[in-house]
């Protein structure tokens, strides 16, 4: 899913949530949007670590370039290529801010934010057959790198 609509839906899911939960902090709404747009920081990581570019513009061009790649080898060939490994969009990383989540209140209102992220993702790459495209446990992108 592109950036803007993460920005979109954290804003719609942040004020859903002040008004489900009125007694939450700004703060905390602020989170929540920040997680829900900013989980993407790994697709930067993966985009530098490729390109040796650390550039925004060329992160933003090398996923945008992967995406449109990944999209028309399903619509083409019905092939679906494994994209990047993005670590922040594991299952491992999501329970690991969920379990600190209950120690530290902040980082619960982070997970929050990340699992509204993830839930979007989802939902695009069901809605574009592209669900085999990314690797959603550490450990198995570990063991098939490694391994």
């Amino acid at each position: 899913m592109l950036p803007k609509w993460h920005i979109f839906w954290g804003l719609i899911f942040s004020v859903i949530f002040k008004l489900a939960v009125p007694s939450t902090p700004y703060f905390y709404l602020c989170l929540i949007w920040f997680a829900s747009v900013f989980i993407d920081f790994d697709h930067y990581l993966a985009a530098g670590l490729k390109t040796n570019s650390w550039s925004i513009k060329n992160a933003l061009n090398h996923n945008y370039e992967k995406r449109d790649k990944i999209i028309s080898l399903k619509k083409n060939k019905d092939l679906c290529e494994k994209g990047d490994f993005h670590v922040f969009h594991t299952v491992e990383f999501h329970l690991l801010i969920g379990v600190l989540g209950i120690f530290f209140i902040p980082l619960f209102f982070v997970f929050v934010g990340m699992v509204l992220h993830s839930i979007l993702d989802i939902i695009w790459m069901v809605y574009h057959d592209l669900l085999k495209s990314r690797e959603f446990f550490f450990f198995s992108h570990v063991r098939n790198v490694f391994f």
